[in-house]
């Protein structure tokens, strides 16, 4: 059976350089969780708004992000960018695998990656920026 996975565009990025670290417990069991099945038949739902991934962050009250007064604001912002770089559509579903594929074949240099997550918690740690 196919899942589908609601995801936000940046957090294509996120999945791919994700190490074990986050912004809690329940979070990072959450974001493993989600990466565990990338590995199965999955699709993912590419969302303009908080997705499985945020369901779990500590900073996401009442479905809105409140890690910083402008969070809401540069998430879409991250969001459109990755959406134009990688050519999605919001509210189409991927395939998991061949878009990952995709992120791999298009954001691949540092510098891309350091432009589009500059202000990431994890860029240092990150597994797609190395």
């Amino acid at each position: 059976m196919n899942q589908v996975i609601t995801l936000r565009a940046h957090h294509l990025l996120c999945l791919q350089g994700f190490q074990g670290y986050g912004y809690s417990k329940k979070f990072v069991k959450n974001m493993a969780q989600i990466f565990a099945k990338m590995k199965s038949d999955t699709s993912l739902k590419i969302i303009a708004k908080p997705d499985d991934v945020c369901s779990a962050c500590p900073h996401n009250k009442n479905n809105l992000c409140n890690k910083n007064n402008d969070a809401g604001n540069s998430i879409r912002e991250f969001d459109q960018e990755v959406v134009r770089k990688l050519d999605l559509s919001i509210g189409k579903r991927y395939e998991a695998k061949p878009l990952f594929n995709r992120v791999k074949k298009v954001l691949n240099n540092e510098v891309i990656i350091e432009d589009l997550c500059s202000d990431c918690d994890w860029v240092e740690e990150c597994l797609l920026r190395k």
